[in-house]
Parts: structure tokens; sequence; C-alpha cells
């Protein structure tokens, strides 16, 4: 959280800016999950926002031991989560779960999971899954951020199957939750 105080005379005022990280685990650019990161950032009010491409980012596949491997994107992805307010994941689904790039990136923050600890931080998700798979990729991300400190923000979760209008809710979704991070 950014922190500006007023140097005024006579007055003692902090005012607080969120900031929040936008994570895109697709792995093509101009996907739906994409969209959804737009979506979500066009309707954030009076905060930052970063976006990461995990696509962009060479994660290695977590060994297990929790270590931290000197690693300069790691440790880069690491204090952009523990500087951030919250995270808004927009990601496809894999084989009825989250992509192994989303998973290796939530895998890498467990070393640091007693230092996000110290607040809370807010969690949205939408999800791409036009051959179904939602649950899969719920099941996946959101206990092991939730154990890390992550809550999930009110109607915080929201999932696509196709393009049918039927289903276009999900932008109204996306946008309640980024004005709900926007509180």
């Amino acid at each position: 959280m950014v922190q500006k105080t007023c140097d005024l005379p006579g007055r003692n005022m902090v005012s607080t800016k969120k900031h929040y990280l936008v994570i895109n685990a697709s792995h093509f650019a101009n996907s739906n999950t994409e969209r959804f990161c737009r979506l979500f950032e066009q309707n954030l009010e009076a905060v930052s926002s970063l976006r990461i491409e995990l696509r962009k980012k060479n994660i290695p596949f977590a060994d297990g031991t929790y270590r931290l491997p000197r690693d300069k994107v790691l440790e880069q992805l690491r204090q952009q989560v523990l500087d951030c307010d919250g995270m808004f994941i927009a990601t496809p689904t894999h084989w009825f779960s989250a992509p192994g790039r989303l998973k290796a990136f939530i895998d890498h923050l467990t070393p640091i999971e007693a230092k996000l600890w110290k607040r809370e931080r807010l969690l949205g998700l939408a999800v791409y899954a036009p051959e179904g798979g939602e649950l899969g990729v719920f099941q996946s991300v959101v206990p092991a951020l939730s154990h890390m400190g992550f809550s999930l923000v009110g109607n915080g979760y929201a999932y696509r199957r196709s393009r049918r209008k039927s289903e276009q809710w999900v932008a109204k979704e996306i946008k309640g939750m980024a004005k709900r991070f926007s509180r």
C-alpha cells in the first residue's frame, strides 16, 4: 500500500492508495482471459494496478522444498506480491484445472507465506472454461492463496464457458469485483 502524508501545518492525515496485481495466466495474447484483465482494469477506481503476463515469465516448476531459488524473475514476482493489496487472476482451464504456469507461480509464493500473512490481501478469479473444469481451477487456486492470507472478495469468482449472450454475466461479475477492490 502506498502511503502519502499531508505536509500542511496542523494536518496529520495519511492517504492510502491501493495497489493490485492483475495476473493473466493464458498462454496466448488477445485471449478471453486478457479481455477479463482489461475489463477488470478499466473498472478499478482510484487505485493502481500492474499486469503480469505469466506467458512472458520463465517460471520453473517448484521442487517442493520451499527453498528460495536465486532467480531474479521469481524474486521480482514475490516482491510484487508482497507489495500488493490484492490480486485478480484471469485464467483458462487446462484439463479441468489451472495451467501449470499459474500453479508454478503460486507454488513459488510458498517461501514468503509468513510475510504474506502480515496483512490481508483481496483475491478475485475469472476463468474461461469453454469445455468445463471451472471448479477445478477454483479448487487449485483459491485454497492455496487463501492459506497464504488472500481473501476472496464478495462474488470474487466468475467463469465463462462460451461466447453465448446467456453467459455474458461474467462481464458484470468482473466489473463488480473491480468495484469491490476499489473500496
